[in-house]
């Protein structure tokens, strides 16, 4: 299939690609030499470990071009470009990779539908919040709404050593009719508060968030 979706806005630029094609569509398209490709073979022993890192490349070089080739993983764990033209998450789920390109601080999750995240609820949904979304029809998919914008915002954040039940704040008890969330969301830690535009949308198998970095103020 290809590209699956995209976005663009003035403070931002998403892609999602669905991956149907074979590992060397992508060593192609990246340029990648033999000496290449035989290290990420034997970094990746599963095709789909290898063919998410190859896609996911390939979606961030569509957005930022030839920079791609330099980008680094800090200490920290968040890739990003050293000399800070652009700002960038990725994500994968299954045969699904995401990008998201900003000059503002950004997070993006994509995660196909799981059971999973009802199972480990109690791990990142507070106990009074949790007991809300029980009680809802839509449940199944607030969990994947909540666990998605908290994975975006630890990307957007990027600095590590965040309690998701504790220091992340989604106020999402609902969704909306139209079944798409868009709202703000917090990451509160000391006397730190740092406002997130926070976006999901919602297909019936697959749950893509995104954040963008708003305002910084201090805590009352």
């Amino acid at each position: 299939m290809g590209l699956f979706w995209q976005q663009e806005k003035f403070a931002y630029t998403i892609k999602v690609w669905k991956i149907e094609e074979q590992a060397l569509f992508f060593e192609q398209a990246l340029d990648l030499d033999w000496e290449a490709v035989l290290k990420l073979k034997q970094r990746f022993k599963h095709t789909e470990n290898r063919l998410q890192w190859l896609a996911s490349r390939f979606l961030l070089k569509s957005l930022i071009g030839e920079a791609y080739r330099n980008i680094q993983l800090s200490a920290k764990g968040k890739w990003h470009l050293p000399a800070g033209q652009f700002l960038f998450s990725l994500s994968h789920s299954g045969v699904y990779v995401a990008a998201i390109k900003s000059i503002f601080a950004v997070g993006i999750d994509i995660q196909i539908r799981t059971a999973k995240l009802s199972r480990i609820a109690t791990k990142y949904i507070p106990a009074h919040q949790l007991a809300k979304l029980r009680n809802s029809r839509c449940r199944e998919d607030l969990y994947h709404v909540h666990w998605g914008i908290k994975e975006a915002l630890f990307k957007a954040y990027g600095e590590g050593g965040l309690d998701y039940k504790k220091h992340l704040i989604v106020p999402v008890d609902s969704l909306p009719n139209e079944r798409n969330v868009s709202t703000e969301a917090f990451l509160e830690k000391s006397e730190q508060k740092i406002v997130y535009q926070a976006k999901v949308k919602i297909w019936p198998a697959l749950f893509l968030a995104w954040v963008r970095k708003g305002q910084k103020t201090t805590i009352d």
